[in-house]
């Protein structure tokens, strides 16, 4: 079991956390409303029990389904970023007005919701985080690639991989990361070790204790233990591997019984038909928000965003030319199955694609010259993601151009 009972400290700059148990919401109802409310739905089974989680505004949801069935929700901050989970529990990423993050700890057995601030110099990337035993991994962007951050027990430890992490992610209790160029890293307690090699922009998803599930339709063991091919939503057990029918938003297993969640929050638990004896996980694909500036991270590329979103058709430039490959720009157009949407990249105020001294300049005008910002620009220049374009965000701009 995670406890975080600390708050954590980035560049040796140490803060009391504040830290404090939350009566959470129960109910058992066969139709899990709350959760469906949720833009993208986890999965998750280890130890004795199973459950889906996901978030929605500064709400984080979970629900076990196995062996049992009961609901959990709290609320943490402003808003919440993103969510993780270990064997028994699930996690959040949080922001406070002031641009003050927190960790949010959902426990699965009881119920219990622990919020715990963090003491943080720099702004991390919203779109990743996780937690292995008492170790937060957060990602944070550099001057040339996006590295890890692990904080435990008053210990910092930087973590620096080839091309750069693209996103952490918690798999039978240890922690990984994913990089641009397709390298999955085993990481914790300071060291680093690589485990598994994957095409570029693969986007692997958890897909049972030990196994992963990429955008190819393939299985792959984290252990050395082969791959599968499959082409739908698929989940490895001990003995073989569970196909999720149509229309499943999520699915987990534990012993000899299945839970499936559909779309209207409904869950059907049934027996299925392969024996599975082993932690069972699975993802699904977010949508992008139609007719939204939409905020995406520095660097990533237009492959990640439609691999990542499963509504996205096309990405035009300013000019409208259609862009097939390359890093994403700000003011970049998204064509959609339902509508279309405009991309802001997090510090390429000036669609440029890049983060150098020209966005800085930009910003500089903008408070001189006292020039409006669209609504592209200014979600660009909020490092901080307060809502406002102040000194902060150009301070915080300049020190990410100079590492």
């Amino acid at each position: 079991m995670v406890v975080i009972k600390r708050a954590v400290s980035v560049m040796l700059i140490v803060c009391a956390a504040f830290c404090f148990a939350l009566k959470p919401s129960a109910e058992s109802q066969p139709k899990l409303r709350q959760l469906a409310m949720c833009r993208k739905i986890y999965a998750y089974s280890g130890g004795a029990s199973a459950y889906f989680y996901g978030f929605y505004d500064n709400t984080l949801v979970a629900a076990r389904v196995l062996p049992d069935t009961a609901n959990y929700s709290c609320q943490a901050g402003t808003v919440i970023r993103t969510v993780s989970h270990d064997e028994n529990s699930a996690f959040a990423l949080y922001q406070k007005s002031g641009g003050k993050y927190g960790v949010a700890r959902l426990d699965m057995r009881s119920g219990q919701a622990t919020l715990t601030d963090l003491s943080l110099t720099e702004t991390p990337q919203h779109h990743s985080f996780t937690v292995a035993g008492n170790e937060i991994f957060l990602l944070f962007s550099g001057k040339a690639y996006t590295y890890v951050l692990g904080f435990t027990d008053g210990k910092t430890f930087r973590y620096e991989l080839p091309s750069g992490a693209y996103t952490v992610f918690t798999n039978g209790g240890t922690a990984y990361a994913y990089t641009y160029d397709g390298e999955i890293y085993q990481i914790g307690q300071g060291s680093k070790r690589l485990c598994l090699t994957l095409t570029p922009h693969a986007d692997p998803i958890n897909a049972g204790c030990g196994w992963i599930y990429t955008s190819d339709g393939a299985l792959h063991s984290l252990n050395g233990g082969g791959f599968y091919t499959r082409t739908a939503l698929s989940v490895k057990t001990e003995n073989d591997v569970l196909t999720c029918p149509d229309g499943t938003k999520a699915a987990c297993a534990l012993g000899d019984c299945a839970a499936m969640l559909y779309s209207d929050g409904s869950v059907e638990v049934r027996s299925p038909e392969i024996e599975t004896t082993s932690p069972v996980t699975a993802d699904i694909l977010e949508r992008l928000p139609n007719n939204a500036v939409v905020t995406v991270e520095l660097n990533t590329t237009v492959s990640q965003l439609k691999r990542r979103y499963s509504n996205v058709i096309d990405v035009t430039d300013k000019s409208g030319r259609s862009v097939t490959s390359g890093k994403l720009r700000t003011g970049s157009i998204v064509t959609l199955t339902d509508g279309s949407s405009t991309l802001a990249v997090k510090g390429d105020i000036n669609g440029s694609g890049t983060m150098n001294n020209a966005d800085v300049k930009y910003i500089m005008q903008h408070f001189v010259d006292e020039i409006g910002f669209t609504e592209c620009e200014k979600k660009s220049a909020d490092l901080n993601s307060d809502g406002i374009v102040s000194n902060i965000d150009l301070v915080l701009l300049a020190r990410a151009i100079k590492e």
